[in-house]
């Protein structure tokens, strides 16, 4: 699959075959949409880091390369603090909750990431 236009054909497809999809099924198109969005914007590296206890009490999520523009880069900062965004490594690593990490919950914060702030 290389495109989200096949992602969503094979959607249809078992949707049309089975009906309404498990969420397990659901929850393996979300991720190979994230995927799809991640190559399309040039991100190699998604990585979820769980809590640990002493650690870290919430997840860490770590998108990188990312690129934002200035206006983007001061949006996310003030969403989720200064330090969520390295410019020098072109990397967002924030933590999050435990219902923030899921594909779907993903692909919504990438959406913020990279989305216009002319758009809001």
């Amino acid at each position: 699959m290389n495109t989200l236009e096949e992602l969503a054909d094979l959607r249809d497809e078992w949707v049309d075959r089975y009906g309404p999809l498990p969420p397990a099924a659901q929850g393996l198109l979300e991720l190979g949409e994230l995927r799809l969005r991640c190559l399309l914007l040039g991100v190699t590296t998604l990585s979820v880091l769980p809590a640990r206890v002493g650690v870290r009490s919430k997840p860490v999520v770590r998108l990188a390369p990312l690129s934002l523009s200035l206006s983007q880069q001061l949006r996310l900062r003030r969403l989720h603090g200064s330090r969520a965004y390295d410019e020098g490594t072109k990397e967002f690593r924030a933590e999050l909750s435990e219902h923030e990490v899921s594909s779907g919950a993903l692909l919504a914060l990438l959406d913020e990431l990279v989305s216009d702030s002319a758009e809001r």
